[in-house]
């Protein structure tokens, strides 16, 4: 939130205290009874691992106490919740409303939704396209309730992990539509997905130099005002704000 006043003003706006972020740009999902592979987490430059006890782990290894043993050995839990059945998305603001409850409550923080495209198509009988259009209503129905609720909007996974040209076409489109981050299911596809999550070198100044102009008209006691051709009110200045909010905390 800004506030406005001549104090906080003669600080510059980029100094400006915001709300904390921890950015999940990439989840990347590890077997949770494999502890080799658990180990190696600390030597992967990646924002979030999702320790996986479903899909990633055959029948006979999901009671390993290889994710109890882990889990241990953190203060807290960050609590990921996976939208993936149609029951699900129709009872997404009752999810959203009992997580906040959650967080109140307990030692687990809820942080995320996270769209289980291919559960969800299996839900409803959808064919997979390379397009996605069939996921397309589910996806935004999540940004938009993620959103609503405060928290990050974790889009689906491409599972063609070898064709990073398609990763990151999808990835920008998620970016586009809204979505903080994408799952990711290689180590190759981290990378390539952190990268369409961040903030261009151009986004960066655009966004710097529009809170300094911002900043200067709010001194001389103007508001709406133009920057670059385009006319600013408060909705772009949240937009230049996200994007510096994201680079800080990249950082």
């Amino acid at each position: 939130m800004w506030i406005y006043n001549m104090k906080l003003l003669k600080r510059t706006v980029l100094e400006i205290s915001v709300r904390y972020y921890k950015p999940r740009r990439a989840i990347l999902y590890v077997p949770g009874n494999d502890l080799k592979k658990i180990n190696k987490i600390q030597s992967l430059t990646i924002d979030c691992v999702a320790l996986d006890c479903e899909d990633g782990v055959a029948l006979n290894k999901k009671f390993s106490d290889c994710i109890d043993k882990y889990i241990k050995q953190r203060d807290k839990i960050n609590l990921i919740i996976f939208l993936e059945s149609a029951k699900a998305f129709i009872n997404i603001s009752e999810i959203c409303k009992t997580l906040v409850t959650l967080a109140d409550k307990q030692k687990i923080i809820p942080n995320s939704l996270v769209f289980g495209s291919d559960d969800y198509c299996a839900s409803i009988g959808a064919t997979r396209t390379e397009d996605a259009t069939e996921v397309l209503y589910a996806r935004q129905k999540l940004v938009l309730y993620a959103k609503a609720y405060n928290f990050q909007a974790i889009d689906m996974v491409y599972i063609k992990f070898k064709d990073l040209e398609g990763l990151i076409r999808q990835s920008e489109q998620g970016r586009h539509m809204g979505f903080t981050g994408k799952q990711v299911i290689h180590p190759d596809q981290i990378e390539v997905v952190q990268k369409s999550f961040s903030p261009t070198l151009v986004q960066v100044e655009w966004a710097k130099g529009l809170l300094r102009a911002f900043e200067e008209h709010q001194i001389k006691g103007i508001g709406a005002f133009t920057y670059e051709g385009s006319m600013i009110d408060m909705p772009t200045i949240k937009q230049a704000q996200n994007i510096i909010e994201l680079m800080n905390s990249i950082k």
